[in-house]
């Protein structure tokens, strides 16, 4: 399973920035026994906005 990928936007302007891959959460990792992501920043969102290049 790959990282999940989420669409980061300048948090005052909200301006599109593209895309970024989430992080590891090494000690939610361990005590789970699987692997756990961080959550995404609040200026991040799990959506491409319409006509954002791939």
């Amino acid at each position: 399973m790959s990282a999940p990928i989420y669409h980061s936007y300048h948090h005052e302007t909200g301006e599109y920035l593209g895309p970024v891959t989430a992080s590891l959460d090494p000690l939610e990792t361990k005590l789970a026994g699987q692997t756990i992501y961080m959550r995404p920043p609040a200026h991040a969102a799990a959506d491409a906005p319409i006509g954002a290049a791939e």
